[in-house]
């Protein structure tokens, strides 16, 4: 038995030994000075319309604008979905 104990310490030792961390210096530059805008703090506040260079393509709906809220979610524009007539009608019988 203490023979499977020496041996799981030794593969556990082994892998922690090559384990790391990224370094900050091998992230992408981050931060206000480099672009990024800061949210208001709270919950599910959202960021003023970013308006894209480019439509994003979701199936067939396209949008040209995104909130992105504190909560990570990033949603299209609203009023772009209503412009394109994509809410549900229900015929009354």
């Amino acid at each position: 038995m203490w023979k499977k104990a020496v041996v799981f310490v030794l593969h556990v030792s082994c892998i922690l030994h090559h384990v790391s961390a990224v370094g900050r210096e091998e992230l992408f530059p981050y931060g206000t000075p480099n672009g990024d805008w800061t949210l208001q703090e709270g919950d599910d506040e959202t960021s003023e319309v970013m308006s894209l260079s480019r439509p994003m393509h979701f199936y067939d709906t396209s949008f040209s604008k995104l909130y992105v809220a504190t909560n990570g979610i990033i949603s299209p524009g609203w009023q772009d979905v209503f412009d394109q007539n994509h809410l549900l009608s229900c015929d009354a019988t």
